[in-house]
C-alpha cells in the first residue's frame, strides 16, 4: 500500500494505492472503518497504529473499479 496525495477541484486530499489498478480515496477508508482520518498525510504518517489499522482494511474494501475525474495524482510520499 502506498499513500498518494492528489488534488481535485483545487482541494488537496490523499488516498491509498493498493495495486496499479486500485486507488482507494481517504473517505472510502473512513466509511469502512467508521472513523475520521487526519485530513493531511503529514498528520497520518507519524501514527503507526492508525496506519496499521488502515492497511488491514484498505485491500478488503469491495470496489470493482474506481475512477475519479479531475484527479491529479502526485508522486508517492516516501
Amino acid at each position: 500500500m502506498r499513500i498518494i496525495s492528489y488534488s481535485s477541484g483545487g482541494e488537496r486530499d490523499y488516498g491509498f494505492l493498493v495495486s496499479h489498478e486500485q486507488f482507494i480515496p481517504r473517505y472510502f477508508v473512513e466509511d469502512a472503518l467508521r472513523i475520521d482520518l487526519p485530513k493531511s498525510v503529514k498528520d497520518l504518517l507519524p501514527d503507526e497504529e492508525l496506519l496499521d489499522l488502515v492497511n488491514s482494511v484498505v485491500g478488503k474494501i469491495p470496489i470493482e473499479s474506481l475512477s475519479i475525474e479531475g484527479v491529479h495524482l502526485e508522486p508517492p510520499i516516501p
